[in-house]
């Protein structure tokens, strides 16, 4: 039996009021967002790989074997960050990605995933379904998608 005990953004943050309903649902979006996020970084740890490791190399893959350049990588991301070539860079060290220049512009080189990298992926498309499911196994599909189109809602302004 599975046994789910609902904690409120109150209790998880310990604080007992919010300026506004409407900080309320921030704060709380923002913390679940980083408490999934954590969660989901301890199940693809495991590959020697971090979050951000992972969103680039689901971006290079969702190319089918077209090389990316980084930029196009950055305004793709999930998770955005400014330091993204240091990210490429763990990524071609731990030869899971390589940089190759840009036959149109030198000054550019585009990424693609080497062999372990397509690898690992496959792994990861195994764990990750998974996981996914497992953490929101205690809504109901009407529930999921009520969520999704809110969130959509939410960014259209």
């Amino acid at each position: 039996m599975n046994l789910f005990i609902m904690r409120t953004i109150e209790e998880e943050i310990q604080q007992s009021k919010f300026k506004s309903k409407e900080q309320k649902v921030h704060v709380n979006i923002v913390y679940t967002g980083q408490y999934i996020s954590q969660k989901l970084e301890s199940v693809i740890k495991k590959f020697d790989i971090n979050l951000p490791q992972f969103n680039i190399m689901s971006i290079v893959r969702g190319q089918n074997d077209t090389p990316i350049n980084i930029k196009d990588i950055q305004r793709r991301m999930v998770h955005q960050m400014a330091n993204t070539s240091r990210v490429v860079t763990a990524l071609v060290s731990k030869g899971l990605a390589e940089r190759t220049p840009s036959p149109n512009d030198k000054r550019e080189v585009t990424i693609s995933l080497t062999k372990k990298g397509h690898f690992t992926l496959e792994q990861l498309d195994d764990l990750i379904p998974r996981f996914l499911v497992s953490q929101f196994s205690h809504l109901s599909e009407e529930e999921i998608e009520q969520l999704n189109n809110i969130l959509n809602k939410v960014r259209e302004y």
